[in-house]
């Protein structure tokens, strides 16, 4: 507990100013960024990577399943490209875009391990990747190297 709490202060205090998971939000602060196109577009593609494995279990039609493929990744294309266009980049858009990223091209992977179309280490090396890019971002800092937060 005690570095975990550490990890939470250094965070919140060091790092206020860099977007990272303990950012706090106001709830009028949140509000208004979630109900901007680029962040309802990837809360779109979150849901849509959790709507494919239910759609398998229930041995929904394939083809539904590749429709939702297609607009999870129109929704990737459109919400950064939105988010620069209308100005509309947010901190919460910071935060849930690379998260639907991660959540969307791993149930893909998932996917299309299911259907023994790529090899089960393939799928165990893009886990991996994420855990070790998660690890990196939250333990890392630049002036004083790996792991500076645990000690």
């Amino acid at each position: 507990f005690k570095i975990i709490s550490k990890i939470y202060h250094t965070r919140t205090t060091t790092n206020m100013h860099q977007n990272h998971i303990f950012t706090y939000y106001h709830k009028s602060q949140f509000k208004k960024e979630v109900v901007k196109i680029p962040n309802i577009l990837s809360i779109l593609r979150i849901i849509i990577a959790l709507l494919i494995p239910v759609f398998l279990f229930w041995k929904v039609n394939e083809k539904v399943i590749f429709y939702l493929i297609i607009l999870g990744a129109l929704s990737d294309t459109l919400d950064g490209n939105l988010a620069r266009l209308l100005k509309q980049k947010t901190h919460l858009g910071k935060l849930i875009d690379p998260l639907a990223d991660k959540l969307f091209i791993n149930t893909l992977f998932f996917f299309f391990y299911l259907k023994n179309k790529i090899p089960l280490y393939l799928l165990i090396l893009s886990l991996t990747k994420v855990f070790m890019q998660e690890l990196q971002t939250n333990f890392t800092d630049e002036q004083h190297g790996f792991f500076i937060h645990l000690f």
